[in-house]
């Protein structure tokens, strides 16, 4: 019978023992989350008004918490990030650190809530280089959105510039050599001998015709003139006839860039003319 009454009595003991300590523990989250919010810790604030927030605390102290709770979290800022790459694309492997502490290792579009204050963000993601951003986020601040661009840290691809094709030569001018204008200088001089002897040459038959006609009579010495003026324009017509072509014979060979070499020998029977060509 006195065993019974002495466990009975522990087991009293033991729990008012584990109230005092569940309400021990409740007082001390009240304290601490008020601590918090007065430093600006909205989020260690919110946890501690959680935990005495719970049924098996003290009603004053359960009151308290669930009312601050719900002015915590309503004045809790949040923020949400945009983070785009060199070529406009959305990246979302990105590690998101805040004053040195990663907040977060990806981004899935959803906010996250931070307490306020001035925040250095730094956002990394692989093959990118890092960029850092200074922000002031404001109490009851509301899924801020924060744009970020992050250039890419690979090599830039290099693209061959385009080959022009060659220049095309120069055409170069036709070439009158000397051997070409000497050729064609005896041409037109032979020539032009030959057309003035020639028709003097017809005037001499002319008139001698004119002369024997009205005489009935004409002798070889009448018409000697006349048919030696014929023979020196033919020779002269054949030169100038001869030169002509070697004229353009040299012309056409010299512009495709062979050597020519002409002589003009003259004699008994009028100008020889030799070509000689290297090929």
């Amino acid at each position: 019978m006195h065993a019974l009454r002495a466990l009975l009595l522990l087991l009293v003991c033991l729990v008012s023992a584990s109230a005092h300590a569940q309400a021990s523990a409740c007082v001390s989250a009240h304290e601490a989350a008020q601590r918090a919010r007065r430093d600006g810790k909205f989020l260690e604030a919110h946890k501690q008004l959680l935990q005495c927030a719970q049924s098996q605390c003290p009603r004053v102290v359960r009151n308290d918490c669930t009312t601050w709770a719900n002015e915590v979290a309503a004045s809790t800022p949040s923020l949400v990030w945009a983070v785009k790459g060199s070529r406009g694309e959305d990246l979302s492997a990105v590690r998101v650190l805040a004053n040195g502490v990663q907040i977060a290792d990806r981004l899935d579009g959803r906010a996250i809530e931070v307490d306020p204050g001035v925040y250095k963000l730094r956002f990394e993601a692989d093959g990118y280089s890092a960029r850092e951003e200074t922000i002031a986020v404001r109490e009851g601040e509301k899924t801020r959105l924060v744009h970020v661009q992050l250039d890419s840290s690979l090599a830039p691809e290099v693209v061959a510039a385009p080959v022009a094709p060659p220049a095309p030569a120069p055409q170069r001018g036709r070439v009158w050599s000397p051997a070409s204008i000497a050729l064609g200088s005896v041409a037109i001089a032979s020539g032009a001998a030959a057309l003035g002897i020639g028709l003097w040459g017809k005037g001499e038959y002319d008139d001698v015709r004119s002369r024997c006609g009205r005489a009935k009579s004409c002798s070889d010495a009448d018409v000697e003139t006349g048919r030696r003026a014929y023979i020196a324009a033919d020779v002269l017509a054949g030169v100038a006839a001869a030169t002509a072509v070697a004229t353009v014979w040299v012309f056409v060979h010299d512009n495709r860039e062979r050597a020519t070499a002409v002589s003009a020998v003259p004699s008994r029977d009028g100008l020889h003319v030799s070509l000689t060509r290297a090929f």
